[in-house]
């Protein structure tokens, strides 16, 4: 077995050194919001009316399908279950020297992901009683990181300050969602032809702790017998942490000769489970709604869902990815798994983060309608 695997590494390394190398086409990307903010860093000294700062370190992430904008904000810490996701904000009356120290800030929060030179000042903005202070962060590290409910920084996306208003059930703060609305083009990302690039949708998928780490690196793959054919499948938080928390048949489950399902439970509850943040560009995406007109998937035998399944995989012949809900079927009961999406190519998704589910939050059976689940 050894010998035949160093003759095949052998080989694929010639067939290697044979091909041509085509590095990967550069993606160009235009920040027009920047235009909105002062550029001179030694005027915010003298702006009197400020009462707040807002420091927002901030990150063109190039590691997808196409470049998209992340957020560094702090995750504040209060009892029962309401920590928010917020800016970096001070009073202005403990800064002394803004340039000096608004950079010092900046960069002792995000020093986990990036040195004191890679973080550069991109302007400035006064809201009446705020400052927005906005750094431009040099980030080449695109591996997913695992983050936990105490984790002090994380890098959020536009989709979930200004769409879903929360990340891993940890809720956005409003105050953040309803300044970004207000200056919407420091959201906007646009290519070298003028047009907005796609913002990303942020999904998730679950699994036990066995595999947590790799698929977070690697995704989980194609899956062959999936509703929308041999396809990548996403879904939203709380179905996630049904895949993470419970076997998929509800019986106990083995790995590597190891039960990785709790003894005591009677419905396949994992001993640990965690789930997978993503990010998807779903490009062309068609929607599948149940209406009474919809094709029906000829390989689907449920009565119920054959207007929302496509088995056969016939939409990548016209669309980059498919999605359903949870439309309400013709019992009157909305479709219990979705929401479901399936993405064509491998490049128009990647892993952000990974996390624990906190066992303590689960309950024996998954509830659709328990808004308590969180992370560890």
């Amino acid at each position: 077995m050894g010998d035949n695997l160093e003759s095949y590494l052998q080989e694929s390394d010639q067939l290697s050194l044979n091909e041509e190398y085509c590095p990967e086409p550069e993606k160009i990307y235009i920040y027009n919001g920047l235009e909105y903010l002062n550029c001179n860093e030694d005027l915010m000294q003298s702006v009197t009316t400020t009462k707040f700062v807002n420091i927002v370190p901030y990150h063109v992430n190039m590691h997808c399908a196409e470049p998209f904008l992340e957020f560094a904000l702090i995750k504040t810490f209060e009892e029962n279950n309401k920590d928010e996701f917020t800016f970096i904000t001070l009073p202005r009356v403990t800064i002394k020297d803004m340039k000096d120290d608004c950079k010092s800030i900046a960069t002792s929060f995000v020093s986990g992901y990036c040195d004191a030179d890679k973080v550069k000042f991109a302007g400035f903005l006064n809201d009446n009683e705020n400052m927005y202070v906005f750094y431009e962060l040099n980030i080449h590290n695109n591996f997913s990181s695992g983050l936990f409910r105490i984790t002090p920084l994380w890098f959020v996306t536009v989709d979930e300050i200004l769409n879903k208003r929360s990340v891993c059930n940890i809720t956005v703060n409003e105050t953040v969602s309803e300044f970004f609305t207000d200056f919407i083009d420091l959201i906007i990302l646009k290519n070298e032809n003028d047009c907005v690039i796609e913002v990303p949708s942020v999904f998730y998928t679950g699994t036990h702790h066995k595999k947590l780490k790799f698929d977070s690196i690697f995704s989980r793959g194609a899956i062959e017998s999936g509703i929308f054919g041999k396809s990548c499948y996403f879904t939203d938080y709380k179905n996630a942490v049904k895949e993470g928390g419970w076997s998929h048949n509800n019986e106990p489950m083995i790995v590597h000769g190891k039960k990785i399902t709790e003894d005591k439970s009677d419905n396949g509850r994992f001993i640990r489970g965690g789930i997978i943040r993503y990010v998807v560009f779903l490009k062309r995406n068609k929607v599948l709604f149940n209406c009474v007109n919809d094709d029906i998937d000829s390989l689907n035998n449920d009565d119920l869902t054959k207007r929302i399944t496509d088995r056969n995989g016939l939409w990548m012949e016209e669309y980059d990815s498919i999605s359903v809900g949870r439309p309400t079927l013709d019992n009157g009961n909305p479709f219990s798994d979705g929401p479901i999406v399936a993405v064509k190519e491998y490049n128009h998704f990647m892993p952000l983060s990974y996390h624990y589910i906190n066992k303590a939050t689960l309950g024996e059976v998954w509830d659709r309608h328990n808004n308590e689940y969180f992370i560890e």
